[in-house]
């Protein structure tokens, strides 16, 4: 009977992830967190006596995670390593630097692999990797993620991958056909071009965070899924997989999913909140306190027509502060808000009453778009000195 290869899957971890709103210490309990859902993939590896380790892609949220995060994650692979589990990783988009002047173009898992703790496959087009593990000879190969693909390019149109193992596996992080974002502008693997592959019994891809896997033939493609849901639109159960390999084909997979952190979405209509008698504020603080537990990330929606004058009289950060108070994490989304003028008359969604407010929507979008802390910092930095400007009615 033929061994089978014992090898755990995981990836986008986005360990180091960096929320701007987040006190110091709850910053810190966020981020472990975010480490529960890898570190139960190694001990899962150490469980079961895997052969094989693969991480594929944003192990780290950023291309310079803090010192922490690095020592953690060497102190992880040391275990699997004592252990004779072979570690196996490639970069993401998020923890690839986006240009070589950007770190030298260096990803932060390249210390790993220079002190022999990691495999990681980034050097050359097709990088491969040949290992011999339960008595196989195993061929790994990757598509390293390169930042200057195109939106609508496909990274496997050109691939040529010919190994000679006994086992072969190929790893990239992309978005393949039928399994992307909403909306995503980005390159996309087609089905058809999978067939390039042909020779892996394995296909893994990160990149997308909701799990997924299919067969054809002998050929089985996992999209392993994040360790942890990163943002409220997510509602994909997190977690890692497992799999014994045979040069037949997949043997057994298994998604094992891992606890995450609480998430609640508060919609809040304006109809709903005038019924109750009283003004909004009072209204919605109701509401969010019933809502909120120690562990909760929260997002409060309010949403529905509002007259100008009960906008105003909306007190957006005394909501805010109960909810920080009262959960773990809150936000307060306005987006669904319309303002009436004094006829009755709705103008387009969404619009803002303030300047400030408009000022403070705009620097959270550039926020939001950047993976980079320091320039999240100086973005709050420059959002502040505007509004104080804007306070006290001085040029900025």
């Amino acid at each position: 009977m033929e061994d089978s290869l014992k090898l755990v899957i995981t990836s986008d971890n986005h360990l180091n992830r960096y929320y701007d709103r987040l006190p110091p210490a709850r910053l810190a309990e966020r981020r472990r967190w975010l480490r529960q859902g890898f570190q139960a993939a190694v001990e899962f590896a150490l469980d079961r006596g895997a052969h094989l380790f693969l991480q594929a892609g944003d192990l780290f949220d950023t291309p310079d995670p803090r010192n922490a995060e690095r020592e953690y994650v060497a102190r992880e692979v040391a275990r699997l390593r004592a252990h004779g589990v072979a570690v196996v990783g490639i970069g993401g988009n998020h923890d690839t630097p986006k240009q070589r002047t950007e770190h030298g173009g260096i990803l932060p898992q390249s210390v790993y692999a220079r002190l022999g703790g990691l495999h990681l496959l980034t050097d050359g087009s097709l990088p491969t990797l040949t290992l011999e593990l339960a008595g196989q000879h195993v061929c790994i190969g990757a598509l390293p993620w390169i930042p200057t693909r195109l939106a609508g390019e496909d990274p496997l149109a050109e691939v040529d991958w010919r190994p000679a193992g006994s086992i072969n596996l190929f790893v990239f992080h992309h978005s393949i056909e039928g399994h992307i974002y909403p909306g995503a502008n980005e390159a996309i693997v087609q089905r058809a071009s999978l067939d390039r592959l042909a020779a892996a019994q394995l296909v893994v891809a990160g990149h997308v965070h909701e799990h997924a896997y299919w067969t054809t033939g002998r050929q089985t493609v996992v999209i392993p899924g994040a360790t942890e849901r990163l943002t409220f639109g997510e509602r994909h159960t997190p977690g890692f997989v497992y799999v014994e390999l045979t040069p037949g084909g997949v043997e057994r997979l298994e998604h094992i999913s891992v606890p995450c952190q609480p998430r609640r979405d508060l919609a809040l209509h304006t109809w709903t909140l005038q019924a109750e008698g009283d003004d909004l504020c009072a209204a919605a603080l109701r509401h969010i306190e019933a809502a909120a537990a120690p562990d909760l990330l929260l997002r409060v929606r309010l949403s529905g027509p509002i007259r100008r004058e009960d906008y105003r009289a909306l007190d957006l950060r005394r909501l805010w502060e109960c909810g920080m108070e009262r959960a773990f994490a809150c936000e307060i989304d306005t987006s669904g808000l319309v303002i009436e003028d004094a006829l009755g008359l709705r103008m387009a969604g969404g619009v803002r009453v303030s300047q400030r407010e408009a000022l403070e929507t705009s620097a959270r979008a550039l926020m939001d778009e950047t993976d980079d802390p320091a320039e999240r910092a100086l973005l709050a930095e420059a959002l502040a000195a505007v509004l104080a400007c804007y306070e006290q009615g001085t040029p900025a």
